[in-house]
């Protein structure tokens, strides 16, 4: 069962459990895990009356955490919303528009020499990008 047994903690109470079975003393038990008496004697007792569902971890008492999460939705489909829609339509508008490419290489060409452009316009990436 030991071995089987995917969570940490369960296992950790699960080894202690059997060394008490054992008769091993909870003196020893606690230094093998490195936890305190009242922690190992919690186990045990809580095994001894409920069997391994025991072992896991009880509610904590006390007010739950809250999260301050806010939610925005966008439509399904809203490429003005989204700022790498906005500058591939910039960067087709200004670099793609028109041209006939006879090749797939001058494809590749044009869309590389499109990309250093934009690596050094950084500002007007950025006024590309934001959403007004």
């Amino acid at each position: 069962m030991i071995k089987k047994e995917q969570d940490p903690k369960i296992k950790e109470r699960l080894q202690a459990v059997f060394w008490r079975l054992k008769n091993e003393k909870y003196t020893e038990i606690c230094k093998r895990l490195n936890r305190d008496n009242n922690t190992v004697s919690n186990w045990i007792k809580r095994w001894n009356k409920e069997g391994y569902k025991g072992l896991f971890d009880r509610q904590k008492s006390g007010r739950p955490t809250t999260l301050s999460i806010e939610l925005f939705f966008l439509p399904a489909y809203s490429p003005d919303l989204n700022p790498i829609e906005r500058l591939w339509n910039h960067l087709k508008t200004n670099f793609l528009n028109n041209k006939l490419f006879e090749t797939l290489r001058d494809i590749k060409d044009t869309v590389y020499e499109m990309l250093q452009k934009v690596l050094n316009q950084k500002e007007e990436v950025k006024s590309v990008c934001a959403v007004s």
